[in-house]
């Protein structure tokens, strides 16, 4: 009879021996606590993509930015407005970079893009400040681009799973600042000068005057105009413009002057009015007068029938005599389609239409192809001023250098057309001045070559200030033609005084 203690040796040798046991009773079913157990334990290696990571970066959260351990690729970034000028904010990237900042500040009107590269699964949720945008799916996953309008939190949920969130602070455009630096005055050549400043977060679009007649009478000549100054594309400008004002109606007047800057995003910004009598100018040319008081007439008068058509007689009979005006086809052809308008066409509009006419037409009776040249030389100024203020590229510069220098040429050579006979007349008054006679063609192309190194060398302000004295310059000439244009007026003669034909002469050499 084999007892308990005889069977509990022969398992124990059975044991120690190394032989398997046979017993006929079956196992026991491992207590309830052991099987949570191991659920739990599955369940922890399963769910440690999320919630590990979740522990580690509560933790430490350099850890969140760098690992991401498991998650799903995220690229994302937020794309800047257009008008900021600025690039993309990567809030995210494909390797588990994370924007590293606590707060993102976002200018106004900024859109996000993001992309995870997995297609299996749901889609992911973009919520912006609890506004919930979802995920497309496309070739490489799922993706999302949405404005951003608001709210101070930006969120990539997947179901239970929160795949990264963000703080955001939305910025708004500000308004420019624009001021004027100096009084607006006028200079010898009745030129406006105005000196003035802007500045802008992203960027000066425009700057321009505005002249607003103190005439309360609704009439062609009291409407208000904007003269515009400069198109930078920059952030900071200090400009000094010399502007004609004396072809508007209002010339001799009283008006208010404001300056006006927009910019990248169209807001705008306005200085307070400024009082101020507008410059005119006196026409000597003896159709050059007639012209303008039939101009003057029209803009005063502009529904009276008579007046209309008395304008248009002198147009006509002015057309009809060649010498007066030394057969010039460009005055010929603007007095007859001139005075054909004012017949035909009654409307409002070809009063303004006309009265612009007649004021072209006078100066080019007055002062030839000068005026012409005159504006193209103001207009490569201003452009190249503007190219500087945006830092543009060296060939751009060089490019604008060069049509500058072209223009000033062809300016010097329309104002020599002005004072063809140089004869010694006493009492003129000596039109170089000290200033102008300071002007000499080495000096002049020493200029063009200093801006173009400047420019390429990143001195930009450098740059600005060689225009700006050049610009000087050239209003101490056109200031000085007046003045001795007003003498030889003055004194009935059409005979320039020798002064003002030498320094000419001299300025265009090397041109």
């Amino acid at each position: 009879m084999v007892t308990r203690r005889h069977r509990a040796r022969f398992i124990g040798q059975a044991a120690l021996a190394g032989f398997p046991l046979f017993t006929s009773k079956k196992y026991k079913i491992p207590p309830l606590r052991f099987v949570l157990l191991i659920l739990i334990t599955l369940g922890a290696v399963c769910g440690w993509s999320f919630w590990g990571g979740q522990m580690m970066a509560s933790l430490n959260p350099v850890i969140r930015m760098h690992l991401h351990m498991l998650t799903p690729t995220l690229d994302a970034w937020i794309t800047p407005p257009e008008y900021t000028g600025l690039p993309p904010i990567m809030i995210a990237t494909p390797v588990g970079a994370r924007y590293d900042g606590s707060i993102i500040e976002i200018p106004e009107g900024s859109t996000i893009t993001a992309h995870l590269a997995d297609s299996n699964g749901d889609a992911p949720d973009l919520f912006i400040n609890g506004e919930h945008i979802p995920f497309t799916s496309d070739e490489n996953g799922f993706e999302v681009s949405h404005p951003i309008n608001g709210g101070d939190t930006i969120a990539i949920k997947r179901g239970w799973q929160d795949i990264d969130s963000w703080r955001i602070r939305i910025v708004g455009d500000k308004p420019p600042h624009v001021a004027f630096a100096e009084p607006p005055a006028v200079t010898e050549g009745k030129a406006l000068r105005l000196s003035y400043q802007a500045s802008d977060d992203y960027g000066i679009t425009s700057v321009a005057v505005r002249i607003i007649p103190s005439g309360s009478r609704p009439s062609p000549d009291n409407v208000p105009v904007e003269i515009p100054l400069a198109a930078p594309d920059a952030k900071d400008l200090k400009r000094v413009s010399f502007e004609d004002l004396t072809a508007y109606p209002w010339s001799g007047q009283l008006v208010q002057i404001q300056l006006i800057a927009i910019n990248n995003a169209g807001r705008r910004a306005e200085t307070a009015p400024v009082d101020f009598v507008a410059p005119s100018r006196v026409f000597a040319h003896p159709i050059a007068k007639a012209l303008i008081e039939e101009r003057r007439k029209l803009m005063q008068n502009p529904g009276d029938e008579n007046i209309r058509n008395e304008t248009a007689n002198i147009m006509a009979g002015v057309a009809h005599a060649p010498s007066t005006y030394q057969g010039d086809k460009v005055v010929l052809m603007s007095l007859r389609s001139g005075a054909v308008r004012l017949v035909l066409d009654h409307s409002p509009a070809t009063i303004a239409s006309v009265s612009g006419l007649l004021w072209q037409t006078a100066v080019r009776i007055e002062d030839g192809t000068m005026g012409i040249a005159e504006r193209h030389l103001h207009d490569a100024q201003r452009e190249l001023t503007d190219a500087l203020d945006r830092k543009a590229s060296s060939p751009e510069i060089q490019g604008l250098v060069d049509r500058l220098r072209e223009a000033l040429a062809s300016y010097l050579a329309a104002l020599a057309m002005r004072v063809p006979h140089p004869v010694p007349t006493e009492g003129l008054m000596q039109a170089s001045g000290p200033q102008t006679n300071m002007l000499a063609p080495k000096d002049i192309n020493r200029t063009f070559e200093k801006i173009r190194d400047l420019s390429i060398s990143g001195a930009s302000d450098a740059a600005r200030g060689e225009l700006l004295n050049l610009e000087q310059q050239l209003e101490n000439i056109r200031s000085n033609h007046a003045s001795f244009s007003e003498e030889m007026r003055r004194r009935g003669t059409d005979v320039a005084p020798p002064g003002a034909h030498n320094v000419i002469q001299r300025l265009l050499q090397n041109f």
